[in-house]
């Protein structure tokens, strides 16, 4: 069945992957991408469900589009929120044609044909195993920077954390069918794959093959992509090995995103995270840093769990400060309802909680600060994103993710394309943009 398709994906990176797979399978099935939901006779919105916020913002989209739709347009809602809560939104949202879970794609071109036929559609099961095929997906990013996904759901017992019951149990994807999308993704150009799972250190852990992420990176290494970064890895698998095949493989990128969490060993144990001292976790930063030189942190921390004192942040804020990570994120903690979190005493007032956050990224501003004056004068390979009218490019160097991360602006940069590489020398920063001129030679970083 033809027709014109819009898509909204929410949330994360790996949302995104679900949506751009869901995609793949209506374009498939005939339809045609338009940006325009006022003309689509589908609009597919892609939800996030991970904390309370995500909810309503998945709320406030879904009744913003409700109101625009044609009357004869179907909506298909997707994703986590579904996995969540199918009956609920079914209940709220009227104008919803199609409701499915987080493995849309397998079912969501029969699900709209149906529902064009004047049928509603409510199916959400237990995860499935990852879906193999998705190299075939389209792109919904930047043409040159893509992201694969290796892994679906997650075993950690994170007390906080909904994810298990959203995504299912930890599944890896077979190697052979994750180097195919990623020849494929070079085939079309690509020059930045990242790579993403819950834990993509966790991967191959449950496959029969004798396989890891240091086996797998070290095979995609060749398929031709400069650039492949890797997402979420646990602390505890941050190992000599993993971090030795980093500094090894040249299309590897430097960057280590690693979830902490806390740095009180108490908080962490009742987060179900590993409760190491703050000296243990600086040991194995040190560790990596000493393998992999010029190494690049990102982090994520949690403020205001049940229990956090004063002392708990004073604790961490002293850890950030000798730890000098590269990226930091900081929030406050949510009680989602079926996590074992939720029903702990001694929760911060979330107007504490919040002040808390803001404590700690002013002191992060302040170690970024220091970091960007002393990296004036170096010079980095840049990964274009984008080029102003005035001829200012727009990229990334190695040390800046693509998902949240701050980006370089490089001064007159030249003739230069999205997708290129360009030699940059560091000038300043304007907040946490880094500033940039174009070097005469490509420099290696």
């Amino acid at each position: 069945m033809n027709g014109k398709l819009a898509v909204i994906s929410l949330g994360c990176a790996k949302n995104l992957v679900d949506a751009e797979a869901a995609v793949g399978a209506l374009l498939a099935a005939g339809y045609e991408l338009t940006a325009e939901e006022e003309e689509a006779d589908v609009v597919l919105v892609n939800t996030c469900a991970f904390i309370g916020p995500a909810r309503e913002e998945a709320r406030a989209v879904l009744m913003e589009v409700s109101e625009r739709l044609r009357p004869e347009a179907v909506l298909a809602v997707t994703g986590c929120f579904p996995q969540l809560a199918a009956e609920e939104l079914a209940s709220e949202f009227a104008r919803a044609d199609v409701i499915l879970g987080v493995d849309a794609a397998a079912e969501v071109a029969a699900a709209i044909g149906e529902a064009r036929l004047g049928q509603r559609v409510i199916r959400v099961g237990p995860p499935r195993p990852p879906l193999a095929g998705l190299a075939e997906r389209p792109r919904l990013t930047l043409p040159h920077a893509s992201f694969l996904k290796i892994a679906e759901g997650c075993d950690h017992p994170c007390s906080f954390c909904a994810v298990p019951r959203l995504r299912g149990r930890h599944r890896s994807r077979p190697p052979a069918d994750v180097l195919r999308e990623a020849e494929l993704a070079a085939a079309h150009g690509v020059a930045e794959l990242t790579l993403l799972a819950q834990d993509t250190s966790r991967y191959g852990a449950d496959l029969e093959e004798d396989t890891n992420l240091a086996a797998l990176l070290r095979d995609l290494a060749s398929v031709g992509v400069p650039w492949i970064r890797v997402l979420y890895l646990h602390p505890e698998r941050l190992t000599d090995e993993l971090a030795t095949t980093f500094a090894e493989l040249p299309a590897v990128v430097n960057y280590f995103d690693v979830p902490l969490q806390h740095a009180s060993p108490r908080l962490l144990e009742a987060m179900g995270r590993p409760a190491w001292t703050p000296e243990e976790t600086l040991a194995r930063l040190a560790r990596v840093r000493e393998i992999v030189p010029g190494a690049a942190f990102r982090t994520s921390l949690l403020v205001g769990f049940p229990g956090e004192t004063e002392a708990d942040v004073d604790l961490l804020a002293d850890f950030l400060a000798e730890a000098r990570l590269d990226h930091v994120g900081v929030f406050t903690f949510s009680a989602e309802e079926g996590t074992p979190a939720a029903a702990l005493e001694g929760r911060p007032a979330p107007e504490e909680a919040e002040n808390r956050r803001g404590r700690l990224m002013l002191l992060q501003q302040e170690i970024v600060a220091t970091r960007y004056r002393e990296i004036v004068g170096a010079g980095y390979e840049v990964l274009v994103d984008g080029v102003a009218p005035e001829g200012a490019a727009v990229g990334r160097t190695y040390f800046q993710g693509p998902e949240g991360d701050p980006v370089t602006i490089v001064a007159d940069a030249g003739d230069v394309s999205a997708g290129q590489f360009v030699a940059a020398e560091i000038t300043g920063n304007d907040g946490y943009e880094l500033l940039a001129r174009r070097a005469e030679e490509r420099s290696g970083a």
